[in-house]
This record gives structure tokens, sequence and C-alpha cells, in this order.
């Protein structure tokens, strides 16, 4: 097979560039190949599935923003993404708080919402918020911080990334575009960009060019390619000499479904959903999300010294990683799980 462009990865990075590909060059070829059997399978399906436009760099509040336009967009095309603008709350101590004083006044001025919570405000509103631990030694082992400020970002919130990696799939085909589920890209076929059909090509005289891919189902020769195969990537770049400029690193999110947590979702005064918000507690960044379709709460949080880099294709649950790491500060936050 000969194309115009290649795409490598039907997943989220992949199908959306595809479409965008194919719509700046409705002339060309562009082909999208995945080893999965459909569209999101991968890293994709793997996502908490949140946006926001709150961020301490002006180019990520300008990129997401436009991203959370698009999405808007696509809802009103028919796509039915279960958007829902939910809020992220960043639950902090007052040295925290003030610490990203200036980042907060940057985004105010350039339009993104936001409201601040005094910590009696984010009592009332949150059923069973502990916000001090005052005389609390297992706290205080832990290192745990006050909850003083909470920080509301408004134009933010989740989606069903499925169902976003199935709009653009869509989208790419009606422009014309081709998908090949089931094929799995081996190798990139790296030759130079004026062949002398000399042995070993390209010699390092030479300008190197990425042909195509060779797959298990045969050679894809390409004008262009492109790897859009996330934490996958490196396999392909780096045999080549191309560093992918990423490494990839387990992360778990674990779904909790119980009638305790049914407070998170009668919750009014952040949404109109009357849900909490994408939530971050002050102590490692852990996080929640309370999932309004199936009400469950999804929690995470980001090890990083002791977690090695490391490309898993199956990762597996480790339930002592909830046990003994995330359910401590859980707990003590919210005594409700």
């Amino acid at each position: 097979m000969r194309c115009d462009i290649l795409v490598v990865g039907a997943g989220i990075l992949g199908l959306s560039s595809a479409y965008h590909l194919k719509a700046e060059n409705p002339r060309k070829r562009v082909v999208v190949i995945e080893r999965l059997r459909g569209p999101g399978e991968g890293n994709t399906a793997k996502s908490e599935a949140v946006f926001r436009d709150a961020f301490t760099s002006e180019t990520n509040r300008v990129l997401a923003s436009s991203s959370i336009e698009f999405f808007k967009h696509l809802e009103g095309e028919g796509y039915n993404l279960r958007l829902l603008f939910t809020g992220y709350l960043w639950l902090l101590s007052e040295e925290q708080f003030e610490r990203i004083g200036d980042a907060i006044r940057d985004m105010q001025r350039d339009g993104v919402r936001l409201t601040i919570y005094k910590r009696e405000e984010l009592e009332r509103l949150i059923p069973g918020l502990v916000t001090s631990f005052e005389g609390d030694e297992e706290a205080e082992l832990m290192g745990l911080p006050p909850i003083d400020v909470g920080l509301l970002a408004h134009n933010c919130g989740c989606l069903r990334a499925e169902a976003l990696t199935k709009a653009y799939e869509s989208m790419f085909l009606k422009l014309g575009g081709e998908i090949h589920y089931r094929v799995e890209a081996k190798r990139l076929l790296l030759g130079a960009v004026e062949e002398l059909g000399l042995p070993g090509e390209p010699h390092v005289w030479q300008e190197p060019q990425v042909k195509g891919v060779e797959t298990d189902r045969g050679v894809i020769e390409a004008e262009t390619t492109v790897v859009a195969a996330g934490v996958w990537a490196g396999r392909l770049l780096e045999p080549i000499g191309f560093d992918p400029c990423m490494r990839p690193k387990k992360r778990q999110i674990f779904v909790l479904s119980d009638e305790r947590l049914s407070v998170l979702f009668d919750i009014e005064g952040f949404n109109r959903h009357r849900v909490l918000p994408f939530t971050i507690l002050p102590k490692c960044s852990l996080y929640l999300k309370a999932e309004p379709y199936e009400r469950s709460v999804w929690v995470g949080c980001s090890d990083e010294i002791g977690r090695a880099f490391k490309l898993e294709d199956d990762p597996q649950p480790e339930l002592e990683y909830y046990k003994d790491d995330i359910y401590p500060i859980l707990m003590k936050y919210l005594p409700c799980f």
C-alpha cells in the first residue's frame, strides 16, 4: 500500500491528527492504522476524560480554551460527547494558595472564570469535609495540610473519551479518510530523501527520511508518517534514533461505588449538575472525579519517586496502592470514603 500521509494509532491523538490533516489536505490519501480492534482502545480508554482551561501557562490556556470550544461545537453538530461542565476544584492550604497568587491573577486577566471559597464556605458546600487536623497524630504523621481555600475553575468538566474519539473517527471517514484496524506497526522504514540505491542507506552524508511502516500485514509506504502511538511510540522511534521525549509510567484510577458516596452527587453551589467538581486535594495532588452517569467516584494519585518508568501492555491495578497510599489520605479529608 502507498499513501500520502500515514498515521500510526487510532486513539484520540491519532484520529484528531488524521481528521485535521485530511481536512487541510482533501486531495491527499490519509490512512490510519491501529493494532487494536477499534478506536480509542489503548491509552485513550484509560483516560480520566476531564478537561480544563485553568493553567499557569498562557499557551496551555489558549490551546485548552480552543479545544473546549470545539467540544461544544461537536455537541451542537449532534455528537453526544456527554459534555458536562462540572468544574475543577483545587483545595489548598493558605501557603499553597499564596504560591499561585500570580498565576491566579494572570488567569483572571485572560478571562478564565474562577471562584475563590473560604474554609467555612467549603465546609458548608461539601458534606463531611475535614479542613483542619489539630490534635490528629495520624494526620500530622502523614503531613496533611489543612484546607484553607478552594479555587473553582468553571469552564472545566468531563466527557466520554470514547465518544470524542468516535466523533473524530466519523468526521475523518466522512472526509474520505481510511482506517485499518488490527494492523500492527512493527518498525519505521528509514531511507534517504534522495536514494541512490546504495546498500545501508541512509548514510551519514545523506538526509534521512521515514518512508513508511512495516506492519504485520506488509509494508505501507508514505510521504509523511505520523507516530501517534502514545506510550508505545518509543518502540517505533527509538530504534531509528529518534527521541520520543516521553517515557511511560503506570498510573492507576480506582472506581468506587457505595451508597455512602451518594452525598457527593447532591451538592448545590458548584455547578448545575449538583455533583462534586473534579477535586484535587492538598496532599500529593490526589484527585476525585464524581462520574454523574455512573454515580461512581474515580480516585487517583500520581506516584513519582518509587514508580519505575516502564512500558506495560496490560497494566493491572494494585489494590495495595489504594489501601496503603491513597485511602489513608482520602478518608482523612472525606470520611464518607
